[in-house]
């Protein structure tokens, strides 16, 4: 039974190349380290062959990453195979981070567009506690919120948007279940 012909994704060849490039490596030095011939890595680089998980694997494993603040990190196999755009795991995590700060913006501007107030106040009679978050109603008192359970409402209001999106979306039964899968696979 003939072998499946594997579809040839160029960007892998480019990313790889790059790679190198940046950890000052050769191919000939990747065949050395990884057991794969030269040959079959210059194919790959110049888009004439298939490149492996196994490989991309063993590429990972060999080719080292330095990140901007001078540390080693361990490329992922996912990025060399042009599956997503994330080259290590601390950059997957610091997207999660930066997307969870941008929702959370937008939840503050969602608080000022109903004429909430924001402001940081020093709280004056726990002074050990340092700031306060004071949030005054447009009509009524305001309100002194620690700096957590400040985060705690923007994360449960963010929370609630996004099942009521899966609700709506989705048609799904249970949207704070269906939230948790989602949150447990970012």
């Amino acid at each position: 039974m003939p072998r499946k012909k594997q579809e040839i994704n160029p960007e892998c060849g480019k990313r790889m190349k790059q790679l190198l490039k940046d950890a000052g490596r050769t191919q000939q030095e990747l065949a050395d380290a990884s057991g794969y011939s030269q040959q079959y890595i210059s194919n790959i680089a110049s888009g004439k062959k298939h490149m492996t998980r196994e490989f991309a694997e063993a590429f990972c494993e060999c080719v080292p990453y330095i990140n901007g603040h001078g540390l080693r990190e361990k490329l992922r196999a996912e990025y060399l195979l042009a599956q997503d755009d994330y080259q290590t795991i601390g950059m997957m995590e610091s997207k999660a981070v930066d997307r969870r700060y941008t929702a959370y913006e937008l939840v503050e501007k969602l608080i000022d567009v109903h004429g909430y107030k924001r402001e940081d106040v020093l709280d004056e009679e726990n002074s050990y506690s340092g700031a306060v978050i004071r949030i005054t109603p447009p009509s009524g008192k305001p309100r002194d919120l620690s700096p957590s359970e400040y985060m705690t409402l923007l994360k449960s209001t963010n929370d609630y948007l996004s099942g009521q999106l899966l609700l709506l979306f989705h048609q799904v039964e249970n949207p704070a279940e269906e939230y948790s899968k989602t949150k447990e696979a970012e």
